[in-house]
C-alpha cells in the first residue's frame, strides 16, 4: 500500500486561528513571517517554543528568560496563558483519522491545520466547544472539503518550501519483533499522531490492508474498516525527533512502514533544513549502535511528481 492511497481517506480540512495573547506573537507579528510553534507540557503548564534567524535580533525586545542562542537561531520560549489551546490540539489528536499539520504564528495569531474524515465530523465539532463557548480564543475558523493530507502538504510547501525525505532502519532497533511482523504481514501504515517527547513512546493511527492481530499495544478503531491505534518505542527515532525539536526542525507528519524486515520512515521537513536533520539521522545512529544503520531512500523537494511513489 503507498501513502498516497491513504491520504484521500482524509476529506475534510479545517483552518482554526486562535488569539493566544502573548509577548511572543507581539514580537514576531512585527517581522511580518509565520513561525513554527513547538509545544512542552510541565506539569500543569504549557510552555511554547519558536525559533527566528540570529539576523532578526535587533528588532525583537530582549527578553532574557524567554530566549536562547542556538546556532544562528534564536528560540523564544513562553508559558502558555491559556493551557486549553494544548488540550484542544490533544482532543483533536485523540480523533481517528485527524493529521495535525505544523502549528505556526502568523500576523499575531495562532494558526492551526488539519485534515479528517468527514465520519468524524462530530468529534472534530465537539472538540471545537470548550474554545469557542464564552471565550474570545477563535478568531476565524475556516471547515471545507479536501483532496486529501498530501495537498494540504502541498499547499504549504508553494509558501515555506518542504522536503520529503525517506529512510530505512533495521527493524532489530525496535524491540517488540511480533508486532514488526504483525504490521508487515498485513500491509499497514502507520501515521505518527503524538509527539515522543511527552511520554517516550509513540502513539500512531494505522490503516491496514488486512485485519491486525490485536497484540498488546494494538487498539482496533469503532467503526467499518481496519483502523487501529499502535503503541510502539523505537529509541533511535525517538532521539532523532528530540534533537530536530531542540533545534527548530518541525516535521510536518511521520508515516511508518515495515518493509523487507525494515522499519521505512517517511517524513516531510522544512526544505532549508534536510542536510541538518540528515546529520541528525546519521550521528543518533552512530551514538545509539556505534555504527550508521540509516539508509536514505529520498531526500527530495515535495511536488505532485514525487507524491506518487510515496
Amino acid at each position: 500500500m503507498l501513502i498516497s492511497e491513504t491520504t484521500g481517506i482524509n476529506d475534510m480540512e479545517c483552518h482554526i486561528k486562535l488569539n493566544i495573547d502573548s509577548f511572543m506573537t507581539q514580537n514576531l507579528k512585527l517581522l511580518g513571517k509565520d513561525y513554527t510553534l513547538f509545544f512542552r507540557k510541565e506539569g500543569d503548564d504549557v510552555y511554547i517554543k519558536t525559533f527566528v534567524d540570529k539576523s532578526f535580533e535587533h528588532m525583537l525586545v530582549p527578553n532574557p528568560d524567554a530566549f536562547q542562542q542556538i546556532d544562528n537561531y534564536f528560540s523564544i520560549t513562553e508559558k502558555l496563558k491559556f493551557p486549553i489551546i494544548f488540550e484542544f490540539i490533544s482532543s483533536l489528536n485523540s480523533i481517528p483519522t485527524v493529521m495535525m499539520h505544523r502549528p505556526y504564528l502568523s500576523d499575531g495569531m495562532l494558526n492551526i491545520v488539519f485534515s479528517y474524515m468527514h465520519r468524524y465530523s462530530k468529534n472534530v465539532t465537539d472538540a471545537f466547544i470548550p474554545v469557542t463557548s464564552g471565550s474570545k480564543l477563535v478568531a476565524d475558523v475556516s471547515i471545507h472539503p479536501s483532496s486529501g493530507a498530501l495537498a494540504t502538504l502541498l499547499n504549504f510547501s508553494k509558501i515555506r518550501p518542504l522536503s520529503v525525505i525517506r529512510f530505512r532502519i533495521h527493524r532489530d532497533a525496535h524491540d517488540d519483533r511480533k508486532l514488526m511482523d504483525n504490521l508487515e504481514s498485513s500491509g499497514s501504515i502507520g501515521r505518527l499522531v503524538t509527539d515522543y517527547i511527552d511520554k517516550k513512546q509513540f502513539r500512531m493511527a494505522v490503516i491496514s490492508e488486512k485485519p491486525l492481530e490485536l497484540l498488546p499495544g494494538i487498539e482496533k478503531i469503532p467503526g467499518d474498516g481496519n483502523f487501529y491505534w499502535i503503541t510502539i518505542n523505537n529509541p533511535i527515532l525517538g532521539k532523532v525527533m528530540e534533537k530536530a525539536g531542540s533545534r527548530g526542525i518541525y516535521i510536518d507528519t511521520t508515516y511508518f512502514q515495515i518493509e523487507k524486515k525494515h522499519l521505512v520512515i517517511t517524513q516531510f521537513i522544512p526544505k532549508i533544513r534536510t542536510i541538518e536533520y540528515m546529520q541528525i539521522l546519521f550521528n543518533t545512529s552512530i551514538a545509539e549502535i556505534n555504527r550508521n544503520d540509516v539508509a536514505i531512500d529520498i531526500a527530495t523537494p515535495l511536488s505532485e511528481h514525487i507524491i506518487n511513489f510515496l
